[in-house]
């Protein structure tokens, strides 16, 4: 018999690529098999820790949890499709809803300290899903972060809560919920999510929900209803208006002036504009935020065809040759600290709030919160949650139960 050393190096190789992507689908697999069965537990354990006592109040210690299985999702799984699909489409759907960039206008974030306002929200939101909102203790969740966290985003919204519709509310959470599972019914993803998958993304938002006064289970009983609503809701509302402009160019010019040499600015911001434009799910989502036009005969035809060239293959290799994830690294990647330390007062006593520092250096260049090098490191610059967000809320201000316009007359698109 022939030694495989004597093979030509062409079927050598052919042959170790195919035995090494025999292998990642077989991990793939084990990993797909693993997270169904997680996540229909959590799904299931959940419903029946509704049974017994409100959500923001379950000790749970189970290792199937929402929190867990939404974190390993979110995080690790499918960790690109769910941070670019709501960086690059969701944050600029919600800017396409005039009735919300006219708040956004009017409320000034835009106009002042928008490099404080994009690192305060930054971490808000990272420790809400960084930490388990739906109550589990397992893991070093510490759920009272995340349960502050949104606290004190309902005092940011709700010093404005006379501006802000309701129905709006619920279609920002909409897009948090479904953004991300409808990235990965598209070619640029390297999956689809399951059924199991899509409920824990619902209930992880229904927790959210819960605590920011907006009741997703009065009005959807599951995940189908609320991508539903939201698309009934894009139909009906995304429309132009200068504010829409002025808000999605804002985002645009915060992320080129902290990232790029002032010469290369004007080149790369005309590049960003069209690339936004390229990014969005429909034609006249992109319209409706004054960015140019793309789809079709245009100057950036070339651009467009290179961007989904691109992703779909990033897609095919990521499916065929990468395999998964350790399942440890959804908490390594973390940008929140694991642990807060104790403040001390100009006395050198300990006071009674606890400072936290990103554990990552934060994105597209915001340095106004470092990570700690050491204990004895002073120029590292923490963060109190509850302090977070514009100067105009007071510090230390956390809000139970915000009220919207329309929050009495129920869910009316």
């Amino acid at each position: 018999m022939a030694s495989w050393t004597n093979l030509p190096r062409g079927q050598m190789v052919a042959g170790v690529v195919v035995v090494y992507m025999l292998g990642v689908a077989y991990l793939r697999r084990q990993r797909r098999l693993f997270l169904e069965q997680l996540c229909q537990e959590a799904v299931d354990n959940h419903k029946k820790n509704l049974k017994k006592q409100p959500a923001q109040e379950l000790d749970e210690n189970k290792t199937a949890t929402i929190w867990r299985a939404n974190s390993i999702l979110t995080a690790n799984e499918l960790r690109f499709e769910s941070v670019f699909s709501i960086s690059c489409r969701g944050l600029f759907l919600t800017y396409s809803i005039p009735s919300i960039s006219n708040v956004l206008t009017k409320t000034g974030g835009f106009q002042r300290d928008m490099k404080r306002r994009y690192a305060d929200m930054e971490i808000l939101l990272r420790e809400v899903s960084e930490n388990a909102v739906d109550g589990t203790t397992a893991f070093d969740a510490q759920p009272f972060r995340s349960r502050t966290a949104l606290q004190r985003l309902n005092a940011i919204h709700g010093k404005y809560a006379h501006m802000i519709e309701h129905r709006d509310m619920m279609y920002v959470l909409s897009v948090f919920m479904c953004t991300g599972a409808s990235w990965c019914d598209s070619r640029w993803s390297w999956r689809k999510m399951t059924k199991a998958e899509k409920e824990v993304y619902y209930w992880h938002w229904v927790c959210v929900g819960e605590i920011m006064n907006l009741d997703v289970r009065k009005y959807f009983s599951c995940f189908d209803e609320v991508l539903e609503y939201k698309l009934a809701f894009e139909a009906k509302y995304v429309n132009y208006t200068p504010n829409n402009a002025a808000v999605s160019h804002a985002t645009i010019e915060y992320f080129v002036t902290g990232n790029i040499t002032p010469i290369l600015q004007p080149a790369v911001r005309l590049f960003m504009h069209a690339l936004m434009s390229c990014l969005q799910r429909d034609p006249a989502h992109a319209k409706a935020l004054g960015l140019p036009k793309t789809d079709g005969l245009t100057p950036w035809l070339p651009l467009r065809i290179f961007l989904d060239v691109f992703l779909t293959t990033r897609a095919l290799f990521t499916r065929y040759l990468l395999p998964p994830r350790s399942l440890t690294s959804f908490r390594n990647l973390r940008k929140t600290g694991l642990k807060g330390e104790v403040a001390l007062d100009s006395n050198g006593c300990p006071m009674t709030h606890l400072i936290y520092y990103p554990n990552l250096p934060l994105d597209h260049g915001n340095k106004t919160y470092t990570k700690r090098k050491d204990e004895n490191d002073k120029n590292a610059k923490g963060y109190r949650i509850e302090h977070l967000g514009p100067k105009s809320v007071k510090p230390g201000s956390l809000v139970e139960k915000p009220l919207y316009k329309g929050h009495a007359e129920g869910l009316i698109i």
